[in-house]
């Protein structure tokens, strides 16, 4: 499954946009062509998800002996290496015009009562890896399925005299986005990670003691479903300082396994938002808020039972109007392609503006500091958070409680 997830991001819109999303830019680099060397290792010796490669057995090879060029055959080279660059750089640019129309001509549109929508993949249809014909498809699908595996609203309070409350998640997932960084892993797994300890959680019935059991055993499995090289088990039970066995990891792995009926394929925001970009072309330090502000919904009890692509579409909304201005608008292309509209996103934006708040207080900060670092492009940091749009909407969150 994750051999494929290269191909299965460039469908779902990655390639579109070169830089939306930095985070998993260098992972799984390497991967075909060169011999991995196996390392037992201890702790946290390198659990990075990057390969490490090994010259081990490759001969270096022998040349003869070097003729040096003089100032004269060295200045023909030159002059005949730049002719053909730019004899090819013409070609090229020619090729471009004979065969790029502008982008208003290229794209069919798609009609609905009073409005007309730009066929956003119509310009895609020459490229076979991101396969455009299916990609209407494929986001039906995704839709169809995060409404058949839907979490309950309050789902801790539906089993009676549950020990695990709302808080305890909190601190958890708030660790668990320390480990997952701690780790270098892709973006995916920490969503998934989340969307495994809720589902559970909803079924099953555990004490204090093993819910970092859970949250650990969580990572492993996403680890699992979504990485090219998972952190050991012996990564995890260092990384919970040695509070469980491998043994009790292992079972509790079988145990959540059985309960989910071996269903991980959940969709995440994550997939929604690629293709929101992609159809708002919004730059990266935009598409990079949106992340932001998702990562930081997943600590919020009270937003667990709303649907990825509601999430997704409202921390892309919020995002275009703390950078593009209040005059900022959900398009008929965002409503077509998300199937929401503004007025369906105003009680999640108003739970965002509070996030975004009080995210550098109290204990549980471990996704404000994640984006304060420059590979997220500080973005928590950004004035525009102080903005009146944020301060209006978190205000009138508050008075609504």
């Amino acid at each position: 499954m994750a051999v494929s997830r290269q191909r299965n991001m460039q469908l779902l819109g990655d390639s579109q946009k070169p830089g939306l999303d930095s985070e998993n830019m260098n992972a799984g680099k390497n991967i075909l062509g060169e011999k991995t060397s196996v390392v037992t290792r201890s702790a946290l010796g390198n659990i990075s998800n990057k390969n490490t490669t090994t010259a081990h057995g490759v001969q270096a090879r022998k040349y003869s002996k070097k003729h040096v060029l003089t100032n004269k055959e060295n200045a023909a080279i030159t002059t005949r290496s730049r002719a053909k660059e730019i004899a090819s750089s013409m070609a090229i640019k020619d090729k471009v015009k004979e065969k790029s129309p502008r982008r208003e001509t290229a794209m069919e549109v798609v009609e609905e009562p009073g409005v007309v929508i730009y066929d956003v993949d119509k310009e895609d249809q020459g490229n076979p890896q991101l396969v455009s014909e299916y990609v209407q498809d494929v986001y039906a699908y995704l839709r169809k399925l995060e409404r058949e595996i839907e979490i309950k609203e309050d789902f801790l309070s539906l089993k009676k005299d549950n020990p695990i409350k709302p808080r305890m998640r909190k601190i958890l997932i708030d660790w668990l986005v320390q480990v997952h960084s701690r780790f270098h892993l892709l973006q995916e797994t920490l969503y998934i990670t989340v969307s495994i300890i809720d589902r559970f959680l909803e079924e099953a019935c555990i004490s204090r003691n093993e819910l970092q059991l859970v949250g650990v055993t969580s990572m492993l499995i996403a680890s699992k479903y979504e990485e090219m090289y998972s952190p050991e088990v012996n990564d995890f039970v260092y990384i919970s300082d040695k509070a469980y066995k491998k043994e009790e990891i292992l079972r509790m792995e079988m145990i959540i396994l059985r309960s989910l009926d071996f269903r991980l394929g959940k969709p995440i925001p994550l997939h929604f938002l690629r293709r929101y970009s992609k159809v708002a072309e919004v730059d990266a330090l935009k598409h990079g808020l949106a992340k932001y502000l998702m990562e930081l919904c997943l600590t919020e009890y009270s937003l667990c039972h709303i649907l990825p692509s509601k999430i997704a579409a409202a921390a892309l909304f919020m995002s275009m109007k703390v950078l593009g201005g209040e005059n900022a608008e959900w398009t008929d292309a965002l409503i077509h392609h998300s199937t929401y509209r503004q007025q369906d996103l105003i009680d999640v934006l108003r739970k965002m503006a509070v996030l975004v708040k009080t995210a550098d207080s109290g204990k549980t900060t471990a996704v404000y500091r994640k984006y304060c670092g420059s590979k997220h492009l500080r973005v928590a940091s950004m004035v525009e958070l102080k903005s009146p749009v944020i301060q209006n909407l978190s205000r009138l969150a508050e008075s609504v409680e």
